[in-house]
């Protein structure tokens, strides 16, 4: 806000301060300064939630090798020798799928056998017997078909 005075030759204004912008201003500032704050511990939670994550991510990661470590101890003597009883192999495949589903080329990988063998001789049978189930029941040629315990 002004005030102005006129003189004889020429006009006089006086500014008032108007204190109450300078205030505003000010809280601008310090409102500013908190939020650069607050995005520096969003970035510091970020980066906390990523290591976190990549922790997590390790774990599983191990949990995947542990996993496969045990099947492939579970399938061994099976898989070491070339004649094995019949009983012996659907007891194997049973531990296995017990474990965890697998595809018939996963249990012919475990058991170093041939996928087509495996599922004529064993799977087929041991399903109608009810040994083993399949993931889709209804769908016996699903792409993603797995066999599991039952």
């Amino acid at each position: 806000m002004a005030s102005c005075i006129v003189g004889l030759s020429s006009t006089y204004c006086v500014l008032k301060a108007d204190y109450s912008n300078v205030v505003t201003s000010e809280a601008n500032v310090v409102t500013s300064k908190a939020n650069v704050v607050t995005s520096e511990a969003n970035v510091v939670t970020s980066v906390a939630k990523s290591v976190t994550s990549d922790a997590k991510s390790v774990t599983s990661d191990a949990n995947v090798v542990t996993s496969e470590i045990q099947l492939q101890k579970i399938a061994l003597p099976v898989a070491s020798t070339k004649r094995v009883a019949k009983k012996t192999v659907e007891n194997t495949i049973i531990a296995l799928c017990s474990e965890k589903e697998l595809s018939a080329n996963d249990i012919a990988l475990l058991l170093n056998r041939n996928e087509k063998n495996i599922r004529n001789n064993y799977l087929n049978n041991m399903c109608k017997q009810g040994m083993i189930s399949l993931k889709y029941q209804n769908i016996v040629n699903h792409p993603d078909q797995k066999y599991k315990a039952k």
